[in-house]
């Protein structure tokens, strides 16, 4: 796992996708394989919602409007086991 690059958007920006899948590996599962959850959002006021698509592993993340600053979201990926990365 090399966890997800950090994130900027311009200011204004209403939201963002970002591909999963590269960022995480697993031993016994291909990363197409894992199940995806957002389990930590340090800025509810400035992160409106997120969403993860499980088709293609990408989440998207919808801002506030007019709501700017720093927040971070924590991903837990799980395999088929139930273990988590």
């Amino acid at each position: 796992t090399t966890g997800i690059p950090l994130v900027r958007l311009p200011l204004g920006a209403a939201s963002t996708t970002v591909a999963l899948r590269p960022s995480f590996a697993d031993r016994e599962d291909p990363a197409d394989a894992l199940t995806y959850a957002v389990v930590g959002n340090t800025n509810p006021a400035m992160i409106a919602s997120t969403s993860i698509d499980a088709l293609t592993g990408a989440r998207t993340v919808q801002l506030q409007n007019g709501v700017d600053g720093t927040g971070t979201l924590t991903v837990r990926a799980t395999d088929r086991g139930e273990g988590a990365t």
